[in-house]
């Protein structure tokens, strides 16, 4: 897969680069808006290029996302990158490596990757099991999520994030699919809603995904009050107002 990267100039300002590194994916979402693309995966120079502008970038925090499709049907080129980024990075600075995944191909390998090289891990799931996007996936994401857990638990809890696909397919059960993702221990949830259509939405719906939401909320609070912590991003403040806040 080939592409038509900046001149030398703009490389060298490069803050964030999303790398898709295939179009392919192990599964078949009928929601899903790449379903109609040819599989294709990315050429070794092109990736190669955006690390070189990487490693001359005078940002003083640039970021690379490994995308998809399903990234980790393109480990290998994760793993090359990594090291590559590790041989000639920009000096003093470390490029941050983030991904988004379908979590069902999260076995020894990728966890360990994920974890040595600190990738900011984001896991798309559609919610319990009567709801989930193929059969068998749910059971795979659950026994993938524990391993996760088990082998990494810093990294998990610090760095991976889970985010809900919400649809007229699921949103009965989204306070369930948020309550089981926080008694598996995931500690950042967010809620994406279908990029593309949904025949099945509803006007009254709405009605539905706010008594929903009112239930994360109530349960966000008490985990709030409980731990300090708030484990929707939603309910997150920016930021930039957390870093402003100060204690007396």
């Amino acid at each position: 897969m080939n592409s038509i990267l900046p001149s030398e100039p703009l490389l060298s300002s490069l803050r964030s680069v999303e790398a898709v590194l295939t179009t392919a994916c192990n599964l078949s979402c009928s929601y899903c808006y790449q379903n109609r693309r040819e599989a294709r995966t990315m050429a070794w120079p092109v990736l190669e290029r955006v690390i070189d502008g990487l490693a001359v970038s005078d940002h003083p925090a640039p970021k690379l996302s490994f995308m998809g499709g399903e990234p980790l049907l393109a480990i290998e080129l994760m793993e090359r990158a990594a090291a590559a980024l590790e041989a000639r990075g920009p000096a003093g600075r470390r490029v941050e490596l983030l991904t988004s995944t379908n979590g069902t191909l999260l076995d020894g390998r990728a966890i360990s990757f994920l974890a040595r090289h600190d990738v900011d891990t984001q896991i798309s799931f559609d919610g319990v099991a009567q709801e989930h996007r193929a059969p068998g996936t749910f059971e795979v994401l659950e026994g993938n999520l524990a391993e996760l857990a088990r082998r990494q638990p810093e990294f998990f809890r610090n760095r991976c994030s889970v985010t809900i696909t919400v649809g007229s397919h699921n949103v009965h059960d989204l306070a369930d699919s948020f309550h089981f993702l926080i008694d598996r221990g995931v500690t950042a949830i967010a809620v994406a809603p279908l990029f593309t259509h949904d025949a099945g939405w509803k006007v009254g719906l709405i009605e539905d995904l706010a008594r929903e939401m009112a239930a994360i909320l109530s349960t966000s609070l008490e985990i709030l009050n409980a731990t300090g912590e708030i484990p929707f991003s939603s309910f997150r403040p920016p930021e930039d107002e957390v870093a402003g806040q100060t204690t007396a």
